[in-house]
């Protein structure tokens, strides 16, 4: 490749214009910190992580690409679940909820908040240990033990639990399900863990919620 750029090997149509945009800010003296692009490999397109620079006062530079692909494909999957749920919620009253185990940090869908009758722009503060006090007392224990073992051995679970709003609003009890999903990010990012949903899931919520109307359920994503 001696005398050929490299762009004309990697670079797949369509992306030209894109390309030529990032030689010429490096050309002018300019660096890229982190970009996200497209590249043509042997295994086919993958999406990389561009980060690049100049020396000698422009007149000789060097890149460097990361494949991210799997990284992004999984953060892809995640928001078209997320997409699936919300509007999931606006169809059945359900909720999801989120736990990244490496560190403890919880969200929750705005269904999740209604069925807990808590304003997500208010002062509450969110934890596992917090969710967890909306449960009534004698069902706690259950629940605590089905997160401790999803968290510990990775064991998903479906429980039914009653349910004690911030309004004191006290239900019947609540179906509760969660999946256990690792994803191991290449490329010196970190390997996450999170209790994630499938579509499968978030389906099978749906269609219960069809026959019992008007029982919450929730699940973990």
């Amino acid at each position: 490749m001696i005398g050929d750029s490299l762009d004309t090997h990697v670079v797949p149509d369509g992306r030209t214009g894109e390309a030529a945009e990032i030689n010429e800010h490096v050309k002018s003296g300019g660096s890229i910190e982190s970009r996200e692009v497209i590249r043509q490999t042997a295994d086919g397109l993958r999406k990389f992580l561009l980060q690049n620079a100049v020396y000698d006062n422009g007149s000789g530079g060097f890149a460097i690409y990361t494949d991210i692909t799997d990284r992004s494909e999984h953060r892809e999957a995640l928001e078209r679940n997320r997409k699936l749920l919300a509007h999931t919620e606006q169809l059945a009253d359900v909720g999801g909820w989120e736990v990244d185990i490496e560190t403890g940090e919880m969200r929750w869908t705005r269904g999740t908040y209604a069925i807990h009758e808590v304003d997500p722009e208010g002062t509450f503060e969110l934890s596992i240990e917090t969710g967890i006090e909306f449960y009534h007392p004698d069902d706690r224990a259950t629940i605590e033990t089905a997160v401790k073992n999803c968290r510990t051995h990775g064991d998903p679970y479906e429980i039914e639990l009653r349910l004690v709003t911030a309004g004191d609003k006290k239900s019947g009890y609540v179906p509760l399900a969660s999946q256990y999903t690792t994803a191991t990010i290449s490329s010196g990012y970190e390997a996450q863990s999170v209790i994630s949903h499938s579509n499968e899931s978030v389906a099978r919520n749906l269609n219960r919620s069809r026959h019992c109307s008007g029982i919450p359920r929730i699940t973990c994503f």
